[in-house]
């Protein structure tokens, strides 16, 4: 990392600010959610973020359902492994270890966040 002095306009003071070279990418996904569900009151979609590296494979996730269980529990069933070339594994471990109410969303959210990653790795 390196750190670098950068003048803001709401001070006179030069702070300090790191910057972090990365090879790291966020492809984000949304889809409906069902009506009803805790989720779907907050929010009338669910929100995916997926951040992977160079090869596609999934270094953290995020998603906007309703508890931080559950958001750590989905996060969990997608972290290491690779949105391009395994996307048929990780929707079976949604559908066999997600149990939610959200389940068809999530999974939607998933495959547009998919393809919004292979689109951009092939035109590189």
């Amino acid at each position: 990392m390196q750190k670098v002095e950068q003048e803001f306009a709401f001070t006179s003071r030069k702070l300090p600010q790191v910057i972090m070279v990365s090879r790291a990418y966020l492809f984000t996904g949304y889809a409906r959610l069902p009506a009803g569900i805790a989720a779907g009151e907050l929010y009338r979609v669910v929100s995916l973020g997926v951040k992977v590296d160079a090869e596609g494979r999934i270094l953290a996730a995020d998603c906007t359902l309703a508890t931080q269980l559950s958001r750590e529990f989905f996060a969990g069933l997608l972290v290491g492994n690779n949105l391009l070339t395994e996307m048929d594994k990780i929707v079976k471990l949604i559908e066999e270890h997600y149990h939610g109410d959200a389940q068809r969303a999530l999974i939607a959210a998933l495959r547009v966040a998919g393809e919004k990653c292979l689109a951009y790795f092939n035109q590189i």
